[in-house]
């Protein structure tokens, strides 16, 4: 059904509308136009109802879509959520904005995205075959998803392939958990995400087997692929790892090798052995220079005027080593 109305230089189509302009297509219960004067140049579309819209790529649904021509911005609202989808990316929210020329998205309100991350898988065989050898020796590639929410705003840059989401964002991924007020990823050409910068009151909660490794500061970056984290605090960042606990301007972890690196000034507290009929007690160590753990053979290596503190006990040197027990208390300290 076509109405037109001349005074209102509007046309109104009804009932399984589609419109199509080269690669793009929309299909929707209702569709109005509105024309400039003269009936010669359209100024706004309108779709309504069970909105569909495609370009062959990318793909949007919701129940309304409104396209102004001279900004050339198409905004699509729906109730609980419209969506998009391009690759491995969608984005759910009430409404979302599209602006052609500037290549573009934002979503002005809280939203969902999920995406897809590639990581190097880990060969269990060949690591146990070299005991002690890099834990991701295959270099094969595994999929994770990643669900990103947030309470402010999202922005999509097409052409830098950069999206930043603002306030309250959290991001989810098989048995990780990341908090932060800002944060920025990038993606690849073909919509995976590449690494991520999380700034502003960072607080990340990774699975470790049967423990949790929990990390506080003030930035976080993420390389996906390697499987790679640098945390940054200031003055110090923190992070608790099963019964460790390490404070250091900047802390990395590398799942790649199973290590974790302390650069700067820092300190690290561990519960001590205690001996018969003794407390269990902890044991501090501090460094000037950096601490390096290596997961796979549970030893801890600092450097630069390194004291270890036990009580009222003292221990000086310019080099540390350590060796820990399964539960994290130290089992031999080599000065």
């Amino acid at each position: 059904e076509l109405v037109f109305e001349y005074k209102n230089k509007l046309a109104t189509f009804k009932d399984n509308v589609r419109i199509s302009k080269g690669k793009s297509t929309i299909f929707a219960d209702k569709l109005s136009i509105f024309f400039e004067s003269g009936i010669q140049n359209v100024d706004k579309l309108i779709a309504s109802g069970n909105v569909l819209a495609s370009d062959g790529e990318k793909t949007a649904k919701g129940e309304n879509l409104s396209w102004n021509t001279k900004e050339q911005v198409a905004i699509l609202d729906d109730d609980p959520f419209a969506e998009y989808f391009n690759n491995n990316l969608t984005i759910s929210a009430t409404r979302i904005k599209f602006f052609k020329e500037q290549g573009k998205m934002e979503v002005p309100v809280s939203g969902r995205l999920t995406t897809t991350a590639h990581k190097k898988e880990k060969d269990d065989d060949v690591q146990k075959s070299k005991n002690g050898g890099s834990a991701f020796s295959n270099q094969d590639l595994t999929s994770q998803e990643i669900t990103i929410t947030w309470k402010g705003r999202m922005l999509y840059i097409q052409n830098q392939n950069q999206a930043v989401f603002e306030k309250d964002v959290v991001v989810n991924k098989e048995g990780t958990k990341l908090n932060c007020k800002k944060l920025v990823i990038l993606y690849n050409e073909e919509g995976e995400l590449k690494n991520l910068v999380a700034t502003h009151d960072v607080r990340l909660i990774e699975k470790q087997g049967d423990s949790f490794r929990e990390a506080k500061g003030d930035k976080i970056i993420w390389t996906a692929e390697e499987n790679y984290t640098e945390l940054y605090g200031s003055p110090m960042a923190s992070v608790k790892d099963g019964e460790k606990h390490i404070s250091a301007p900047k802390i990395s972890f590398s799942d790649k090798e199973s290590k974790m690196f302390a650069e700067g000034k820092g300190y690290l507290l561990v519960p001590s052995q205690p001996k018969k009929d003794e407390d269990m007690g902890h044991v501090e160590v501090n460094w000037n220079d950096k601490m390096i753990y290596d997961g796979i053979t549970r030893t801890a290596n600092f450097y630069e005027l390194v004291r270890v503190t036990k009580g009222n006990e003292k221990l000086d040197c310019d080099k540390l080593d350590v060796l820990f027990y399964e539960k994290d208390q130290i089992k031999k300290i080599t000065a």
